[in-house]
C-alpha cells in the first residue's frame, strides 16, 4: 500500500510517498481503507525528530483518519466490514490502510464528509478534555482561545461557545478573525496591531479571562499572565512560540493561577480509548445534529504531502488541513 512518510528527519522536503506492507488485522482490531487523513501540528514534530517517543526511521505520521472498514477482527462487536468511521490513531495515519483498536473508532455521521470526519479526532477531543475535564470551564465563564485558525482554535471556538462562555480569540489577520466571529468568537483580536492582554483588560474591566487555551507557548506566556483572572486556569497544549520562557511567580501566586499541561497522545491506549468512547456519547451527538461544524481548509494528495507540511507551517489555513490517498 501507499503511505506518506520520513527516512530521514528534516524540513517538509524529507516527506516521500513509500511502499508498506498492509497492515495485520489483530482480534479486537478494525482495518479502515482511508479516504482522509488529518495533519496536526504534531507531525511537523514528528518530522523534525521532535515528538515523543516517534523517533525511529522510518516512520509514517498521522494521528486521525477517516475512511470505510474494510475487515475486522473476530473479537470485534461495534462494527462491521463497510462501515463508515473516523478514528484516533496512536501514529500511521497517513496511510491507505490502518489498523485501529475497535475502541478508538467511532461510527461517522452521515451529515459530514471524509474530510470533516478525518479533522475531529485529534483537535475536537483534545479541546473537549482539556476545557471541559481539565480547566472545568462553566457556563458564563470566559475563555481566551489563541490561534483562531488553527484545528484548536476552530474546534475551540465553536465547544465553548455551544457551552456558554464568552469567548476572546487571537489571530494575525482581519480575514481570520471574522472567520473566527462567524464561528461564535464573541472578541476577536489581531495580535499583530495590539496586545492581546491590554485589550483583554480593557473589555472585562479589568478581571481577566478565567480560562486560557493556549497552543504557542513562549511567546504569549506573559501576556497569559495578565490577562488571567483571579483563579483562573492556564492550560498548556503547544509550543508553536517556543519552548522556554520565564514564569513570573509572584504574579502567579497572587492570583492563585493555576497551570495545566497536557498532550494527548502521552495518555496510555487505555485513558485515549476512555476519553474517545466518552467524547462519542457527549459530543458526537453534536456533530449530527449540525451543532458543530469540522471545518476543512484545504485537502491535498499524498503527492502533494510536502506542500501540505509547508502550508501548515506557514499557518495560512483557518480550521483543518487533510490529506488524501
Amino acid at each position: 500500500m501507499k503511505a506518506v512518510g520520513l527516512k530521514k528527519f528534516g524540513g517538509a522536503e524529507v516527506l516521500e510517498v513509500l511502499d508498506l506492507p498492509e497492515p495485520k488485522v489483530g482480534p479486537k482490531e478494525i482495518l479502515i481503507q482511508v479516504e482522509a487523513a488529518g495533519l496536526n501540528r504534531a507531525d511537523i514534530l514528528i518530522r523534525e525528530g521532535r515528538y515523543g517517543a516517534h523517533r525511529e526511521l522510518p516512520v509514517t505520521p498521522g494521528f486521525e483518519v477517516a475512511g470505510r472498514i474494510k475487515q475486522v477482527g473476530p473479537d470485534v462487536t461495534k462494527f462491521k466490514a463497510g462501515q463508515k468511521v473516523f478514528a484516533l490513531l496512536i501514529i500511521g495515519g497517513y496511510a491507505e490502510q490502518v489498523v485501529v483498536p475497535e475502541w478508538l473508532a467511532l461510527p461517522m455521521p452521515e451529515n459530514l464528509s471524509m474530510q470533516e470526519a478525518a479533522g475531529i479526532p485529534d483537535v475536537f477531543l483534545t479541546v473537549w478534555i482539556t476545557l471541559f475535564k481539565k480547566a472545568n470551564l462553566r457556563e458564563g465563564e470566559k475563555v481566551l482561545i489563541h490561534a483562531a485558525g488553527s484545528g484548536i482554535g476552530m474546534a475551540g471556538i465553536q465547544l465553548a461557545k455551544i457551552f456558554g462562555a464568552t469567548v476572546f480569540t487571537t489571530a494575525s489577520s482581519n480575514e481570520k478573525l471574522e472567520k473566527a466571529k462567524a464561528l461564535g468568537a464573541d472578541y476577536a483580536i489581531n495580535y499583530t496591531k495590539a496586545n492581546f492582554a491590554e485589550e483583554i483588560r480593557k473589555i472585562t474591566a479589568g478581571k481577566g479571562v478565567e480560562v486560557i487555551l493556549d497552543g504557542v507557548g513562549a511567546s504569549t506566556l506573559e501576556g497569559n499572565l495578565q490577562a488571567l483572572a483571579e483563579f483562573g486556569r492556564l492550560i498548556l497544549i503547544g509550543t508553536v512560540g517556543g519552548r522556554e520562557a520565564q514564569l513570573h511567580l509572584g504574579r502567579a501566586i497572587t492570583k492563585n493561577v493555576t497551570i495545566f499541561a497536557f498532550r494527548l497522545h502521552g495518555h496510555s491506549n487505555e485513558q485515549l480509548a476512555c476519553f474517545f468512547q466518552e467524547f462519542g456519547q457527549e459530543i458526537l451527538p453534536l456533530f449530527e445534529q449540525g451543532k458543530l461544524r469540522s471545518l476543512v481548509d484545504r485537502t491535498f494528495s499524498f503527492k502533494e504531502a510536502k506542500e501540505a507540511h509547508s502550508y501548515l507551517e506557514q499557518r495560512k489555513n483557518f480550521g483543518k488541513v487533510i490529506l488524501v490517498p
